[in-house]
């Protein structure tokens, strides 16, 4: 009997035993999530709490930003300072393509975006812009220095002429703003379209580049006057001096046949010097072909005009008195008659003897 009791408390025990450890993995598990759940809450407070923190020193900045600069009167634009090396674009020129008015806020002005709407002014070289605080802008700008226009052939005047350019040194081609009156004295170029380009190209043909070299280097030295330049034939150029005179000029080498342009007109000058050249051909090396034409006369002012001109430069002298004027007439036919008397007495003398 002993013995089966002890085998029946023995088959008992695994089971008990077994329901023991369920019993403490679930109170363990209850812990670990009581545990986990508690880790969660903190870290979603701490969370909370510092997008709070956050949020609100990006309120404070911003209202502070608000208050302290966009909204402060002392940065108001109030000064607009523009540094023009040109005469070519004027202030409300310049005012107008920036958007800049005075009263808004120099923070809220974009200076990138001004800058750019000046530099797409083909007439606009170099801009630069600047904001000083308070409350002012300064631009600095340098314009395009123009050498000679571009206009098609048998157009009298480039600067009357809607598909005219205006050209610089580089090649670059823009429209004026409004005319100069040193534009009116630059020499023209014809022989490139100027159909074919828009304000702001920069042109590449050679033709054109050698014109401008021309230009360039004469203007250096101030050889030639130069009023027009052909480059219609393609393989030279047709310059018109002052004079009327046409050169035929290379299009290579410029400084070398500019040289012996001068000791033609030298040697004209010393062996011609009543003459005027009227064509010169630089194309050939040796034994250079010149033309002459006789000097056109000035026009000659008419006499009386020109008595009337001397008489109002020279001074006007005393006049005499009506006795005076009297007596010397009298004198003078005295003296005449008494000089005819005594040639006559000499001649009847002379025909006794």
């Amino acid at each position: 009997m002993i013995s089966r009791k002890k085998t029946a408390a023995n088959r008992r025990r695994p089971g008990a035993r077994r329901d023991q450890n369920l019993l403490e993995v679930k109170i363990r598990s209850r812990l670990a999530n009581s545990q986990r759940n508690r880790r969660i809450l903190v870290w979603s407070c701490k969370v909370i709490l510092f997008a709070m923190v956050v949020s609100g020193s990006i309120y404070g900045v911003r209202e502070g930003l608000r208050r302290f600069f966009w909204e402060n009167p002392e940065y108001n634009l109030a000064v607009v300072e523009i540094n023009n090396d040109g005469q070519a674009l004027t202030r409300e020129m310049v005012l107008a393509a920036t958007q800049l008015q005075v009263g808004e806020n120099i923070f809220s002005i974009s200076l990138a975006k001004a800058r750019a709407a000046l530099a797409e002014l083909p007439q606009v070289e170099q801009v630069e812009l600047r904001r000083t605080l308070p409350n002012k802008i300064t631009i600095e700008m340098t314009e395009r220095r123009p050498v000679a226009w571009l206009a098609d052939v048998g157009v009298p005047d480039p600067a009357a002429a809607e598909t005219s350019f205006l050209i610089d040194a580089k090649g670059s081609l823009f429209k004026p703003k409004r005319q100069l009156p040193e534009y009116l004295r630059l020499p023209v170029i014809y022989g490139v379209q100027p159909e074919n380009f828009l304000s702001g190209d920069v042109v590449q043909v050679p033709e054109l580049r050698s014109a401008l070299d021309l230009i360039r280097i004469n203007g250096e030295t101030g050889r030639v006057l130069i009023q027009s330049i052909d480059l219609s034939k393609g393989y030279c150029m047709v310059i018109t001096d002052g004079k009327g005179a046409k050169i035929s000029f290379p299009l290579d080498d410029i400084d070398r046949h500019l040289d012996r342009l001068s000791a033609v007109v030298e040697g004209v000058t010393q062996d011609h010097g009543g003459m005027e050249i009227q064509t010169v051909n630089l194309m050939v090396e040796r034994n250079i072909p010149v033309t002459f034409v006789n000097p056109v006369p000035a026009p000659e002012v008419a006499a009386p005009v020109a008595e009337k001109a001397a008489e109002k430069a020279a001074p006007s002298a005393p006049t005499a008195s009506p006795r005076k004027a009297s007596s010397s007439t009298k004198a003078k036919s005295t003296s005449k008659s008494t000089s005819s008397a005594r040639n006559k007495q000499t001649s009847s003398d002379r025909s006794r003897q």
